[in-house]
Formats: C-alpha cells, sequence, structure tokens
C-alpha cells in the first residue's frame, strides 16, 4: 500500500499496455487468446486504479464470451480508447 509500490505498479502496467497496444489488432479472431489478455489486464488495473479501462476490458470480455457478440465491435473501439486514455495518462505521473 506504500506510494512506492504504487508507483512501481503503475509502471509495470505502463510497459504492459505498451505492450498491448501494439499487439492488440494482431489478437483480433482469436477471441481465446483475447480474452486471457483481458483477464490479467483488468487484475493489473484493479491494483492500480485504471478504473475505466478495467470496466471497457470487463465489457469487451463480456462481449467475447458470448455476452454480447454483437457488441464486439462497439466494446473493442470503446476498449481501445480506454487503453490509449490509460497510456496518456501514465506517462504524464
Amino acid at each position: 500500500g506504500s506510494l512506492q509500490a504504487l508507483s512501481a505498479l503503475r509502471g509495470l502496467l505502463a510497459r504492459e499496455l505498451d505492450g498491448l497496444a501494439d499487439e492488440w489488432n494482431d489478437l483480433r479472431g482469436d477471441a481465446a487468446t483475447m480474452a486471457g489478455r483481458l483477464h490479467r489486464l483488468r487484475a493489473a488495473c484493479g491494483f492500480c486504479g485504471a478504473r475505466a479501462l478495467q470496466s471497457a476490458a470487463e465489457k469487451l470480455s463480456d462481449a467475447l464470451r458470448g455476452a454480447a457478440p454483437e457488441r464486439v465491435e462497439e466494446t473493442n473501439t470503446e476498449f481501445k480508447r480506454a487503453l490509449a486514455a490509460t497510456r496518456a495518462a501514465l506517462r504524464r505521473l
């Protein structure tokens, strides 16, 4: 719970998001791999307080699991916006 620990976690998240942004489009069509990445990302977001990205990842996960297959494209767009915004916010810290 220290400020140093949070800062370190946010640094790790920033690096993860940079890599994810680079590879995300390559994952399209592989719902299982996307879902796995989103699961890990949601946990990291929870530790770092990245609530908007966590919420977008949850919505996309639900859509990929078939809860709302017609919403995959829409939720993917929302996820990519939240990903970009979170990356920008982490760079400012």
